[in-house]
């Protein structure tokens, strides 16, 4: 249940080993409200907060990191059941609500995304391509699969009515518009589930969304741009009664529906929503169909789940963490945020024991891992970052500045942000310079930044050299052309070390800042997907598709005739790398998680194989060297690991004072508003096209 390995060269007692040594941040896929407290997600984590009032709350308690992000929680009697991706369904026992304890765990056939749990303790689950999971959970210490029914799509949500399940699955499309199912199960016999009636609509995008939730003979079915409400009653013809379209038909794509909550007279429906001009919560008048009115209660980006108690409705966004919208006077919403976690890190960066991390929308995070226990938040900046970068030889920073990149609008321009982190609890940006292209990867030599550049038009990819000696006043120095863009970059003195989009590695000589020269290619079966450099010897991450991945190293001392030093093969998609004698290798999730391998290049003539450990999400970058490694492992979050003793303590839960006050205020998205409590009629939506109909 926890991101232990599941393979290691090494058994014996005294082996080093990669341990977790602390955890932060992820996507916040998931909130559930029970009693007086609230449990979500952070990634792979299960946190807990007060859940009362509307004012900024302090985490009271968060799990162990479990092997993949928490999609889903359910709270049934006195225990939480957690819907984990491909690390199955965990429960805690609630025995103590502000401290729970993990008691079971059951891997199941697919990735768990959603899950319902019944009062005879089964648990039904949306189990991705595993179908549909029916676990018993009458000992909650040794949940058992009692059955499994694979349709034609992945499940994607289910709901549970009496004798039956209703699952949302995606079907497989080469084209559009891609066909999204709603099927009926009975659920009657366990041992014998059969599908006895479905309703199907295209939709325009193959996004693994969809959400269902079943109440008094109606099913109400988020799909498309809007929600169907199907009349339920005859499980074998569910027939749509009325729809509604929440977004524009042309941003159907951009705000699939993600999370369905039903009251006696009203639904309220999160969209994904790639801006806050169509994503958000939604609240729709139910009681006099087939007419439907409503409002949206909130506007932003990537809400994922909801949570309804009492007039409060709690949302969690995948980037921010946990809000609520406070209905108290029905005829004005309060919209507060109550948690913000540290986002989703893309790119990571340490100087010493102080990590920086580009997360994404929420900017740079910034962390003190001194203890070799925890991460620690200390500052934060709201810009919208790729990456973040550091010299490669200090200690204590460079005037105290981090160098960042940052999103413009979309994605194919980009700023370099010098940032100030002279006090890394109050960070600020100094100067700024950009343009066309992607600044994929940074490294940062004296007096120079390095940019590989992608996504751009093709006079754009490639290599920017960017001058920062005055961190007030960056500009562009000069741009080696690489016609199918550059991918990463490390520096190390007068050269520059280029992992091209075509796969091979360019040697570029900037010993003359103006007027970069490419010096050598190096090129190797397999495409270079990520390279760093540490006294003299570069390392390589080579991809081979479903054959695996290779560590390469080279003795770079000349660095135009660059040396073979060693080659080992590791399993999984290689993404990013460190190096030295303990080079760091990151993997993307296939065959088995994503995860992090450790590997001893002190003899560069016999490499071997440390340790390998499993991680929650997909590793996007790694930093540090020697014995300790930090992980950026985007919705995973945040991972500090260290080389240890095998038979070492790791940590564990964590627990804090709820007298403790928040370190900041968190914010949601600036663009988050409250709308007026006006309720208006909704178009009939375009949700089912007039070949959708019934099946028999």
């Amino acid at each position: 249940m926890s991101a232990r390995p599941s393979a290691r060269s090494q058994t014996g007692p005294t082996e080093l080993a990669l341990q977790w040594a602390g955890h932060s941040g992820g996507a916040t896929f998931a909130v559930a409200a029970h009693d007086r407290y609230l449990y979500y997600s952070e990634g792979p984590r299960l946190a807990i907060a007060h859940a009362s009032g509307s004012a900024p709350q302090v985490t009271l308690w968060r799990s162990e990191p479990l092997a993949d992000v928490i999609h889903d929680i359910v709270i049934e009697g006195a225990h939480a059941y957690v819907a984990a991706g491909r690390a199955g369904v965990a429960i805690f026992d609630l025995a103590q609500p502000a401290a729970p304890r993990a008691v079971g765990h059951l891997d199941t056939r697919g990735s768990a995304r959603r899950l319902r749990v019944s009062e005879a303790k089964v648990v039904y689950v949306a189990d991705g391509r595993g179908g549909l999971g029916l676990i018993t959970a009458a000992d909650p210490s040794s949940p058992q699969l009692l059955s499994n029914l694979v349709p034609g799509g992945e499940v994607v949500d289910v709901a549970v009515d009496g004798a039956y399940a209703y699952i949302v699955e995606v079907r497989a499309a080469t084209e559009v518009p891609v066909p999204t199912v709603l099927s009926v199960v009975d659920v009657s016999q366990p041992q014998a589930l059969r599908v006895v009636g479905t309703r199907t609509a295209d939709v325009w995008y193959r996004d693994l969304t969809g959400a269902v939730e079943v109440a008094g003979g109606r099913a109400y079915w988020a799909v498309g741009n809007g929600v169907a409400v199907l009349d339920v009653t005859r499980p074998e013809e569910p027939t749509v009664v009325a729809e509604v379209e929440l977004v524009t038909p042309q941003d159907r794509i951009a705000a699939p529906g993600r999370y369905v909550a039903v009251t006696a007279e009203r639904v309220y429906v999160a969209t994904g929503g790639t801006s806050p001009a169509i994503g958000g919560v939604w609240e729709l008048d139910t009681s006099r169909l087939p007419e439907m009115s409503g409002r949206k209660l909130l506007s932003a980006e990537s809400v994922a789940g909801l949570s309804v108690a009492g007039p409060a409705v709690f949302y969690a966004i995948t980037h921010y963490g946990v809000g609520v919208v406070d209905l108290s006077v029905p005829t004005t919403p309060r919209v507060a945020a109550l948690i913000a976690t540290e986002g989703i890190p893309l790119g990571v960066a340490a100087i010493g024991k102080t990590v920086f991390t580009a997360a994404g929308i929420r900017g740079l995070q910034i962390f003190d891992a001194q203890d070799p226990h925890g991460l620690r938040s200390i500052g934060g900046d709201g810009q919208s970052l790729i990456d973040v970068a550091v010299p490669i030889t200090s200690t204590q920073g460079t005037g105290g500045f981090v160098y960042t990149s940052q999103m413009e609008g979309d994605v194919i321009a980009s700023q370099l942000v010098v940032m100030d982190v002279t006090d890394a609890t109050t960070p600020h940006g100094r100067g700024r310079a950009g343009g066309f292209g992607r600044y994929r990867r940074l490294a940062v030599g004296s007096d120079h930044v390095y940019a590989a550049v992608d996504l751009g038009i093709v006079s754009t990819n490639g290599l920017q050299v960017l001058n920062v000696a005055d961190p007030d006043r960056p500009f562009k120095a000069s741009f080696l052309a690489i016609p199918n863009g550059a991918i990463d970059v490390a520096a190390d003195g007068h050269y520059v070390y280029v992992a091209a989009s075509d796969g091979d590695v360019r040697i570029v000589d900037v010993s003359a800042p103006q007027a970069p020269r490419q010096v050598s290619v190096i090129e190797r079966d397999g495409n270079a997907v990520a390279l760093a450099v540490s006294d003299g010897r570069l390392c390589v991450a080579v991809d081979h598709g479903a054959e695996g991945s290779q560590l390469l190293s080279f003795d770079i001392s000349n660095p135009g005739t660059p040396q073979a030093e060693s080659e080992i093969a590791l399993e999984g998609r290689a993404t990013a790398v460190t190096c030295g004698d303990y080079a760091y290798v990151g993997t993307a999730p296939g065959d088995r998680p994503s995860g992090v391998y450790a590997v001893e290049l002190s003899q560069p003539a016999s490499p071997r194989i440390i340790d390998w450990i499993a991680v929650a999400g997909h590793v996007d970058d790694l930093a540090g060297q020697g014995l300790q490694v930090f992980v950026a492992a985007r919705q995973g979050g945040l991972y500090a690991m260290r080389l240890a003793r095998d038979n070492a303590v790791t940590p564990t839960a964590t627990a804090t004072p709820s007298s403790t006050p928040p370190e900041s205020t968190p914010t949601i998205s600036p663009t988050a508003t409250s709308t007026p409590a006006t309720e208006t009629p909704l178009p009939t939506a375009v949700v089912f096209l007039p070949s959708c109909v019934a099946s028999p």
